[in-house]
């Protein structure tokens, strides 16, 4: 019971970053996204429509890995969302069929998104809503291409290490072919960068 009850009380972040420790290698332990915070009275950041316990009692080992899985759904939402952001920002600034390319990656980021936040709903109940923007995001300098196309080729691949690690977390099969369609999709947005790049 003690073990239960911090468990429950542990920070969703500090939680994430364990896990996030354990599946990526020394040099990469930096992980740029947070977990989102849980519902409140005053600031609510989840919908919580029909939420609800899993209807089958489970282990405490179960109850571990499924609450390791739902943070790196959490976090894996507020990155694909903010990774949608990222490319739509970028294709407003070129033209032709880079802004084609980017626009493209944009939708597929957008709906990542919603198909994890989906996933969190079925396995825990609860909807996470990725945070805004922040206004000072909107007002930083904006690199210059080739460098932003750099930083989404690295951010894809910090997207696929997450999506593998939630693949051996993932109890339930749907979740887990969800998953991998994406990890195969981040793969195939790293070509077409490498591809952008080259033709700068």
């Amino acid at each position: 019971m003690p073990h239960e009850l911090r468990r429950q009380e542990e920070d969703p972040n500090a939680l994430f970053r364990r896990v996030w420790a354990r599946v990526m290698p020394e040099d990469r332990v930096d992980c740029p996204f947070l977990v989102l915070p849980p519902p409140s009275e005053e600031a609510p950041a989840f919908s919580t429509e029909n939420a609800a316990s899993p209807p089958l009692p489970i282990s405490a080992q179960e109850g571990t890995e499924r609450q390791d899985c739902l943070s790196l759904l959490q976090a894996l939402t507020a990155a694909k969302a903010a990774l949608g952001r990222e490319y739509g920002q970028l294709a407003r600034r070129t033209s032709g069929s880079v802004c084609q390319s980017l626009s493209a990656l944009a939708a597929e980021e957008r709906n990542h998104a919603r198909r994890l936040a989906a996933a969190c709903f079925l396995l825990s109940g609860v909807r996470p809503v990725p945070p805004a923007p922040a206004a000072a995001a909107s007002r930083r300098v904006r690199p210059p291409l080739p460098a932003a196309l750099r930083r989404l080729f690295w951010w894809e691949g910090q997207c696929q290490t997450m999506l593998a690690a939630a693949m051996g977390l993932a109890e339930e099969e749907t979740l887990g072919e969800l998953l991998e369609e994406m990890a195969r999709a981040d793969g195939r947005h790293r070509r077409t960068l490498r591809r952008l790049v080259e033709r700068l």
